[in-house]
Order: C-alpha cells, then structure tokens, then sequence
C-alpha cells in the first residue's frame, strides 16, 4: 500500500507552532479573479491576497504568519491547492476600509523554494467555507500531491 504524505511530513510543525498560522485557502474572487491567474501574471498581485481585508473588518489574518495556497481551477480533481508562501504579518492596519488593504506582510523563507510547485490535496470531507482557517484544524487533512518541476507561473502548459 502507497503511503499518502501530508503537509506535516514536510514542515514537522508542533501544536504550538500550528497555532501561530492562518491558513489561507484563495478561491475566486468576488470580481472573477482566479488568484492561479494573479500568481503566475505578477508576485505583486498575489501579494494583494495575503493584505487585502475587504470593507467587513474580517480580522482574518489575526495570527503571527498565513500559510497560503491559491485553488489549481484548471486541475481537473477537486480541492487541489498550490503553495503561495508564507507571510509574515508585520501590522494589521485599522485603515482599510477604503483602502481593503488591511496587513502590512512579507515573505517567510518557510518552503520558499515550494512557491508555485508544491501541490496540496485538502481531503477533508467538509467543504471549507470562507478564506482563512486554523492551520491546526486543516493540517491533518493537506495531502501533497507532488512537487512540480517548475513554478506554476513557468510552466508553458496551462494544465498541471
């Protein structure tokens, strides 16, 4: 029997360490923009993701560090994610309302060299609603997939 490897095999997280995570799970957004197509058009774009707050004052990043990953649309399986990096929250900004920008961030070196190749399975039967979550509640449920040769945004195919 294949043994599967979970996100927890690469990364070696205590509980402790976990909880100082927000998981970011991207989806589309609510002007169609798929965040697979902001990452591989400009890092800048994808950057936006991990600050935007949106006029609601959903603290959704209210932990040290977000662990993001962006949805592969183009795969045809369901629930396949892609490694965008994790980010540091430096400053979550109380003027976002105009703005929608709500968390100053940058870079982790945490897996850098996986940004846009490593592929994640969430394999939880409950469907995730909204954006961030505990990265505890979900770690036991990341499958890695694969790593892929290249960046996603590198890739001459548009299918994985």
């Amino acid at each position: 029997m294949d043994r599967k490897y979970m996100l927890n095999d690469l990364l070696r997280f205590s509980a402790e360490e976990q909880m100082k995570y927000k998981l970011h799970l991207a989806w589309k957004s609510q002007d169609e923009l798929e965040p697979y197509d902001e990452f591989c058009e400009s890092w800048d774009k994808w950057v936006f993701w991990q600050r935007w707050r949106g006029p609601n004052n959903n603290n959704d990043f209210n932990r040290e560090y977000i662990f993001s990953l962006f949805n592969d649309y183009k795969c045809k399986e369901e629930n396949v994610y892609i490694y965008g990096g994790a980010f540091k929250v430096l400053k979550t900004l109380s003027d976002f309302r105009e703005t929608y920008i709500g968390y100053d961030v940058e870079l982790t070196p945490l897996l850098e060299p996986l940004i846009g190749r490593l592929v994640l399975r969430l394999t939880d039967y409950r469907a995730p609603r909204g954006r961030s979550f505990y990265l505890e509640s979900h770690m036991d449920y990341l499958e890695v997939l694969g790593i892929l040769p290249q960046p996603v945004n590198e890739l001459k195919s548009p299918r994985i």
